[in-house]
């Protein structure tokens, strides 16, 4: 068969091109070259420490030195937790600074870990709400001095960059001794552990249609705090909090008097140790909580936890959101936390309850000022079987705050669940069923005819019934 010249032409041109390709990737590909860092005299390089000593409170100073800060990338904009800013910190002294830049992507260029030469010559150093900030000018809004970022048509010749690849290498510290001085810094705290983790807590909310930056609190086992801030738009909001404790990496800043810790991602957070509630103590029942209170003995003895299972159901809203309700065995208590918490009805918990004490609050027995790390989370519980009972059975000293049932009852006195001051009755008496207007169920009309109603025994100077939620009447 003959091959005609066009052809023949197009397969020779077809084997030199797949030779070629193999010949390519026979072989390793091409390191790109290094960069070779600027020479600059050594008179020429000034630490950041003497810049920030030309700061002015509420001003933002041009700083007019034809001069280089030799520093290293220690936070970019990677994960999408800063925005249009690095973080460096001074090779020649321990000082850290945010840059404000007017880019994005600005990691492609200035990594972590890479060095970089930053000619002051046209920043401003200012203070962003009380954080130190390189900058390239300011406006006045409303009042307030808002800092302009380095334009990107000159970002390269204002940050020159040098060797990537550099160690970073946090500052250990613990959240009762940070200082000032180390604002911007890459800091590590040991021994910590998110106050409000729990069931289906997120570090933010990146919703598509308005996400939301969101802060978190960081405890140690002192109960000092910091927030920890992270962006709706980091790749990592959607991410749970970690429920156990451990060691988190961060640059420290501050909002006004606000300590705050931002995350680079989720690789910076590393817990998997015991959280402090965990580590001592012994257990206390609550019903021994209770017949101590009756007793006189309000104080609660040193190193103890007490652990049962959430009667009450936060999703609802029918109750206080920084209030619960555990069961643990026949026996309950209302627990009152210092912030709104997020552990869900079925959840079996633990709570250090070491120097708490027992108080009254309008006649109902409860836990008050609880600090939210004071709960570790054991997993899912099995709630208790509701006691059945008469109307006129119901009692503060066997049923406050445990579940109980009511069967072949009426619910009278209004038309709907928590604008109208609705009872619960039988043969035997009647009850207040409360419903905050609050609540997800107030405003929906009240079912006629024979229940039963499953609830949670309460108090407010007289005896109150309150359900969980509507699926309680039956």
């Amino acid at each position: 068969m003959m091959i005609s010249k066009k052809t023949f032409l197009f397969f020779s041109f077809f084997v030199l091109v797949i030779f070629t390709m193999q010949s390519c990737l026979k072989g390793e590909f091409e390191t790109p070259p290094a960069i070779e860092e600027p020479v600059i005299a050594e008179d020429q390089i000034v630490t950041l420490e003497s810049v920030l000593q030309k700061m002015v409170s509420g001003q933002n100073v041009k700083l007019d030195m034809d001069k280089y800060i030799k520093a290293i990338v220690i936070a970019d904009d990677k994960s999408g937790n800063f925005y249009k800013t690095i973080h460096v910190k001074d090779e020649n002294s321990p000082r850290a600074i945010g840059i404000a830049i007017e880019e994005v992507e600005i990691h492609s260029h200035y990594p972590v870990g890479r060095r970089v030469f930053i000619h002051l010559k046209d920043l401003y150093i200012g203070e962003n709400a009380g954080l130190p900030t390189l900058n390239y000018g300011f406006y006045i809004d409303a009042g307030r001095i808002n800092l302009t970022g380095i334009p990107g048509s000159l970002l390269q010749k204002t940050l020159l960059k040098g060797k990537a690849g550099n160690p970073v290498v946090p500052v250990k510290v613990k959240i009762s001794d940070l200082t000032p001085a180390m604002l911007n810094s890459l800091i590590q705290l040991d021994d910590v552990e998110f106050a409000n983790a729990g069931f289906n807590t997120k570090y933010a909310d990146n919703n598509p249609v308005n996400p939301r930056t969101v802060n978190q609190d960081l405890v140690d086992c002192n109960q000092n705090k910091i927030v920890v801030r992270t962006s709706g738009y980091a790749d990592f909001a959607n991410a749970f909090l970690p429920k156990q404790n451990g060691s988190i990496v961060g640059i420290y800043t501050v909002f006004n008097t606000t300590k705050q810790l931002f995350i680079r991602d989720t690789t910076d957070v590393k817990f998997d140790l015991l959280r402090c509630a965990e580590r001592t103590g012994d257990p206390i029942s609550i019903k021994t909580l209770r017949d101590n209170f009756a007793n006189g003995i309000t104080a609660i003895p040193a190193e103890r936890y007490i652990r049962g299972v959430v009667i009450s159901d936060l999703a609802s809203a029918n109750i206080h959101p920084n209030n619960l309700v555990l069961q643990d065995g026949d026996s309950g208590m209302a627990v009152r936390f210092s912030a709104a918490h997020t552990v869900p009805l079925g959840t079996e918990i633990r709570i250090n309850v070491n120097g708490l004490s027992v108080s009254e609050f309008n006649g109902l027995v409860q836990l008050n000022n609880v600090p939210l790390g004071n709960i570790v989370i054991i997993g899912q519980g099995t709630l208790p079987t509701p006691k059945i009972v008469k109307v006129n059975q119901i009692n503060s000293l066997d049923h406050e705050s445990t579940l109980v049932k009511v069967v072949d009852a009426e619910i009278t006195g209004g038309a709907t669940y928590g604008v109208n001051t609705v009872t619960l009755k039988d043969n035997t008496g009647s009850v207040q069923l409360f419903t905050r207007t609050q609540s997800t169920f107030a405003g929906e009309a009240v079912k006629a005819g024979k229940v039963s109603v499953t609830g949670i025994v309460g108090r407010f100077n007289s005896l109150q019934f309150s359900v969980r939620n509507l699926s309680d009447i039956q």
